[in-house]
């Protein structure tokens, strides 16, 4: 087949983070003998054209044109070019139409319940209407690809048929991502690491190392990402000074894949405070390196951890109940090691290998005008 991957960020963007999983799938599909065509954005110093892994890369408008270049180059230079048009629906959908080419969409999550915190007020009707309203009404019989079961049943809460949904859960690179007890700290660590977004709530965890540090005093916290504004970060320097815990959090901003892998490996625990996740992608890196996670129970992440056996969920919002998760990991040794053995063992079964067999199925299916299912 030829497949063209319309994706908002290409894996060289600097903030790509989850988009690397558009490019997994599109590297295992060229190793199946598909050919492939990323089609993204142009950021500053990014060429409009280029290979890589294989894979087309071509890049068009810019981070608030996106949407209406795509449509331009599409029509203009590459409708005939494709057999089958995979939309990335993370953002604002493309709603683009292609006159009769089989189309299936991913959806890595459902915006609703996070853009009241990301997006300015009055922006937050038009973002409802784009993301919500309008998507069953141009994507119901389209094929939608879930990477987890929370994100299958936002959708079908929105009007998407549930026969249309098909469970694709993202891989791992597990040459990458593995434990190195040589590297473990010798003192109680506890890391973050994704992007720095109100949604995120990484204040949550600089509260909780507060709460842990009464019974935990030699406890850090590392907290590793992109994405957040430099008045996002002051606040959270000015919090931890508040707290009297400023030598205790280490801010390492935007870090390479070995340096994320390094603070995987040396923490004792890995916490995740966001309100909603797609799935949790650093939750099985970490979990790959022998880390268990602690997060709120929040769509995604009740998906990638398994409570009591893998990390442990709290409620929503509850901090306290999150540092006592924290605290009770980082002060039993034998049970952060059953923890990190199952962390490994529920990590082992996710790989690009098998995920990129079943997009296969789903986009033959899809190209032969079968159901997902």
């Amino acid at each position: 087949m030829k497949v063209l991957i319309i994706n908002w960020m290409d894996i060289t963007h600097p903030e790509a983070g989850g988009h690397f999983g558009a490019h997994e799938f599109a590297r295992k599909l060229v190793g199946l003998g598909h050919e492939v065509t990323i089609l993204s954005y142009r950021y500053p110093g990014s060429k409009e054209r280029e290979a890589i892994d294989g894979i087309e890369i071509i890049r068009t408008g810019g981070k608030f044109t996106f949407n209406l270049a795509v449509f331009w180059i599409y029509f203009t230079k590459l409708r005939k070019d494709f057999d089958i048009i995979v939309e990335d629906l993370a953002k604002i959908p493309f709603y683009l139409p292609t006159l009769g080419k089989p189309k299936v969409g991913i959806a890595h999550h459902v915006f609703k319940g996070v853009y009241s915190r990301e997006v300015p007020f009055l922006l937050i009707p038009i973002i409802w209407l784009l993301t919500q309203k309008l998507v069953p009404f141009f994507y119901r019989k389209v094929p939608i690809i879930a990477h987890s079961m929370s994100t299958r049943s936002d959708l079908i809460s929105i009007g998407i048929p549930e026969k249309n949904i098909k469970l694709v859960q993202l891989g791992l690179d597990h040459g990458v991502y593995e434990p190195d007890l040589s590297l473990k700290s010798e003192k109680p660590s506890i890391v973050y690491l994704g992007r720095v977004k109100p949604y995120k709530n990484v204040d949550h965890a600089i509260e909780a190392l507060a709460k842990v540090k009464e019974t935990l005093p030699d406890a850090t916290l590392s907290i590793a990402g992109q994405g957040g504004s430099p008045a996002l970060y002051r606040k959270l320097q000015v919090l931890a000074q508040k707290l009297g815990i400023e030598h205790a959090v280490r801010f390492h901003g935007e870090v390479t894949t070995d340096e994320k892998v390094r603070l995987y490996q040396s923490a004792w625990v890995f916490v995740h405070p966001s309100s909603k996740e797609g799935w949790g992608n650093t939750v099985i890196e970490s979990n790959a390196c022998g880390t268990p996670t602690v997060a709120y129970n929040v769509p995604g992440l009740r998906d990638s951890i398994r409570n009591d056996e893998t990390g442990m969920l709290i409620p929503y919002g509850d901090i306290e109940g999150l540092a006592q998760a924290l605290s009770k990991i980082l002060s039993d040794p034998e049970l952060r090691e059953q923890l990190s053995q199952n962390s490994l063992k529920w990590a082992s079964d996710f790989t690009w290998d098998k995920a990129a067999e079943v997009l296969e199925g789903v986009l033959e299916n899809a190209v032969n005008g079968k159901s997902p299912r």
